[in-house]
Order: C-alpha cells, then structure tokens, then sequence
C-alpha cells in the first residue's frame, strides 16, 4: 500500500505576485542549467516582497542550503498554466504588501536585480534578466491601453459634468415654475372661492324658484282638473234643463210656446255666455300652464348650465392642484 505524497508546503515567494512567481521558479531551476559558469551559491534570490532586490547567499551555507532542498518535497510546477513571459509582463501584480505592480515596474524591479546580481554570475543574469526585455512591446501596449482609457474616463467625467450642470439648470428652472405655480394658485385661490360661492348661491336661488314654479304647476294642475269636473257639471245641467223645457213645452206648447222660447232663449243664452265664460277660463289656464311650463323648462336649463359651470370650475381647481402636485413631486425627484 503505497503512502500518499506529502502536499507541497506554499513559500512566501511569488505567491501572491504571478509575474515573480515565473521569475522565482526559474531562478530555483537556472542553477541546474548553467552550473558549468558559475557556482550554484552565487545566484542571486529574488525576495518575495516583490520589490525587485535580490540577496546573495553565503558561499558557507551550501551544505544547509542543499540539505533544505533535499528535505522540501519535490515541488509541482503549477505554472504550466499561467500565460506565456511576453503576455505575463502586460499583466499588474500585487506583493505581500498589498501593493499594486504595474507591468513597468515589474520590469524596472526585473533590471535593478540584474544589475545586483551581475557581479556574481553574467551566464545567470543573462538568461534570468533578459526576460522583461521581450515583454517591453507589451508594456507599451499596456500603457497605451492605459491612456486610453484615462482619455475615456476623462471624456466621461467631462459628460457627466455637463449632465450635471444640465441638471441643475432644470431643477432651479422646475424651482421657479413650482413657486410661479403656487403664487398663481394662492393668488386665484380666493377668486375661486368666491366665485364657486356665489355659484351655489345662485344655484339655490335656482333650486327654490324651481320649486315654486313646480308647486305653481301643480296647483293650475288641480285648478284644471276642477274645472273639467265643472264642465261635465254644466252639460249634465243643460241636458236636464233642455229636458225640462221639452218636457214643459210639450205640456203648454200651445199655451205658452212664445214664452217658454222666451225662457229657452234667455237660458240658452245665459248658459252660452257661461260655457263661452268657461272655455275663455279654460284656454286663459291652459295658456298661462304652457308659459309656466316654459318658465319651468328655462329655469331647469338654466340650473343646468349652472351645475355644468359649478363642476367645470371645480374640475380645474383639480386640475390646477394635481398639475402643482405633480410639479412639486418632479422638483422633489429632481434634488433626490
């Protein structure tokens, strides 16, 4: 049964920097490289602080150098992964401080430890240094990505500031036309009142001619009617009459036919001017009913076109105050 490998233990170096984290392992694996040129304790250390200084090992620490390399496992390259050197130089690294790398400093850090580490082996410096040199066509587009990008956000704050002084100007502008509005509905205030007072008052004094006139109506009505039954009266009474001078006629038609004639003509007549009385009585009412009615229809248009006036007047007191409202809520947005 074979025991699982030990996980290898993480160092300090390159661990949070991945643009040092490729310079650091190739600085481990360098020595094993080109050893023929130089000793293996004269290459140089990158720290892992990411600041680009190198340090130089003791030249009596080989034997406790090589027994810690013997003890650390062997180590996984986990950076088969990571993009090609020329990419990587383009891309910004943070350090174990927290501070941010650009890809120019990084190849400025990469240069000063060359310089440092040029003393001790040219072969190492060469083949480990040399690196940031074939990133530099990256950098330049790296920087100018960055330019254009600052030319961007430049152009997009100078937008914004001109959106911003837009704004201000309608919200100062939606300022005036709110406190116009409410001087204008303080203003009319007290004339709609008044008028809509006043209106009532008329539509009142509408409403109890309306009523009078409508009990007026209804009192002709009855006088009508009365009349009807007065005439009914009458023609039963002329028939009873003319039946009473046949009846007499016929008893002393001889005797007291010039008389009776007499009698029936003066009756006749007598009831003539009271039917003629009557029927003048009757058109007088119904005359004086149709222009009442007239009256009645008038002054029902007329508290009409007062109640349409009324509602009118009232509908844009509503209107004035949702338009303010409204104007007062678009203010109130506009400064949130």
């Amino acid at each position: 049964m074979s025991t699982p490998s030990p996980k290898p233990t993480p160092t300090r170096r390159g661990t949070l920097n991945f643009g040092l984290r490729r310079k650091s392992s190739a600085a481990s694996l360098t020595p094993s490289v080109g050893s023929a040129g130089s000793p293996p304790n004269s290459a140089p250390i990158v720290n892992g602080n990411g600041n680009g200084h190198t340090e130089e090992p003791i030249a009596d620490d080989n034997a406790s150098v090589s027994s810690k390399t013997d003890k650390r496992p062997p180590k996984k390259r986990m950076f088969s992964l990571l993009a090609p050197r020329a990419s990587k130089s383009s891309m910004p690294s943070v350090d174990l401080n927290g501070h941010t790398q650009e890809p120019s400093e990084i190849s400025e850090a990469g240069s000063d430890a060359a310089v440092n580490g040029a003393a001790s082996t040219a072969s190492l410096g060469s083949s480990f240094f040399s690196s940031p040199r074939r990133g530099s066509g990256a950098n330049k587009l790296a920087v100018e990505a960055l330019t254009q990008e600052k030319k961007r956000l430049e152009e997009q704050v100078q937008t914004l500031t001109t959106e911003k002084t837009t704004l201000e100007a309608d919200l100062e502008a939606a300022k005036s036309e709110t406190q116009r509005l409410s001087e204008e509905a303080e203003k009319n205030r007290g004339t709609w009142v008044a008028e809509g007072a006043k209106a009532q008052e008329e539509l009142a004094q509408k409403d109890e001619e309306v009523k009078s006139l409508t009990a007026t109506l209804e009192e002709m009505k009855e006088e009508l009617t009365r009349t009807k039954a007065s005439e009914l009266e009458l023609a039963v009474y002329k028939e009873s009459v003319t039946s009473d001078l046949e009846a007499k006629l016929a008893e002393n038609e001889k005797r007291v036919r010039e008389t009776v004639k007499e009698e029936l003509g003066t009756d006749l007549a007598n009831a003539q001017k009271t039917i003629e009385l009557k029927d003048s009585t009757i058109e007088r009412m119904i005359a004086e009913a149709a222009a009442l009615q007239e009256q009645l229809a008038a002054a029902q248009k007329e508290a009409k076109e007062l109640k349409d006036e009324r509602e009118a007047w009232i509908q844009k007191e509503t209107d004035m105050q949702t338009q303010l409202g409204k104007v007062k809520g678009a203010g109130g947005c506009s400064i949130m």
